[in-house]
């Protein structure tokens, strides 16, 4: 029998954690706040959509989890002015996007055809959005996908890097 080795992760400790994100800085730290702080994972964190946050019960609703099963989370007191910001980040990107003609979102299901609006609704837009506004070869609207979780992968790799290089 051939032994194989298994990849053991790197844990931080609290001290370096805090270091770290005291490095990090706008939605990737929130986004990596979310992943650490509220235990979410990063396919959850980057399909977040607005009607899934409720700042006045301080909760998270995660619709699209591990084995398709949904649970309900507490925001951590020291996300929700972080979160409050990123809505109205994103509610002036959404109402941007209306002004010139797109701020479309793919929809699951076929919820599309029964809501007719829903597919413009800011609630149905996601938290963290892509940069990028793509066309909609089907429907010929443009859309703006969620951020890729590789894209987040990456900031996040760039920033652990440089505050590695800059902690030895």
């Amino acid at each position: 029998m051939c032994a194989h080795s298994k990849n053991i992760p790197t844990v931080l400790s609290k001290e370096e954690v805090k270091q770290l994100f005291q490095y990090m800085r706008g939605t990737t730290k929130l986004m990596a706040a979310l992943l650490y702080g509220a235990g979410l994972r990063i396919n959850e964190c980057v399909t977040l959509r607005v009607q899934d946050v409720d700042l006045a019960l301080k909760t998270i609703t995660i619709r699209n989890g591990k084995g398709q099963n949904a649970r309900v989370i507490v925001i951590p007191n020291k996300l929700l002015k972080p979160i409050e910001q990123q809505l109205l980040r994103r509610k002036q990107l959404h109402v941007d996007e209306l002004n010139r003609g797109c701020g479309y979102v793919e929809l699951p299901f076929a919820l599309a055809r029964k809501y007719k609006n829903a597919p413009t609704s800011f609630q149905w837009h996601y938290l963290f959005p892509s940069t990028n506004v793509r066309l909609d070869k089907e429907t010929g609207e443009k859309r703006r996908w969620y951020s890729s979780h590789r894209t987040l992968q990456k900031l996040s790799r760039r920033q652990l890097s440089s505050w590695i290089s800059t902690n030895e």
